[in-house]
């Protein structure tokens, strides 16, 4: 995920990104993932790995310059991408990106809500399904990076 991450927000892997996850108290993850940091932080490209407990109230407060890649309620993962990235450059991205992706939902909305096409195609209608439910998780990811930048 953090590596899916890296390349949406086109940062280059000999930028070591902070990440931190965070676990309310007493999760059993946290000492298997303790016992592996080196590890992860390896297969990640992480420089600076914190792995800590959080109260349940602090669960999705983000901090300044990070997004949540992975959030529950009683476990998320943070990366800081502030320092790899210019902020506004990668909002504009995202926002250049999110409004082509709302503009193929609208069209494939279109071709699925005609009836003579979904008649007349029926080999393409499960394709352009999937293509539709792909850009609507798409939108969902976007939006979620861009309200953590805001």
């Amino acid at each position: 995920m953090i590596r899916t991450l890296r390349s949406e927000c086109t940062i280059t892997n000999d930028k070591k990104l902070k990440v931190s996850i965070r676990f309310a108290v007493n999760n059993i993850n946290k000492a298997f993932l303790a016992e592996n940091e080196e590890l992860l932080k390896l297969l990640a490209g992480v420089g600076d790995l914190a792995i800590e407990d959080i109260r349940s109230d602090e669960i999705f407060k983000r901090p300044e310059g990070a997004i949540l890649l992975v959030g529950s309620r009683d476990f998320e993962v943070l990366v800081y991408i502030a320092d790899a990235v210019d902020m506004n450059v990668l909002k504009q991205k995202f926002t250049k990106d999110l409004d082509r992706d709302k503009r193929f939902i609208e069209n494939l909305q279109s071709k699925l809500g005609n009836e003579n096409f979904v008649k007349n195609a029926q080999e393409l209608v499960e394709n352009e399904k999937s293509k539709l439910q792909d850009a609507l998780k798409r939108t969902e990811k976007l939006e979620s990076y861009i309200k953590d930048l805001n």
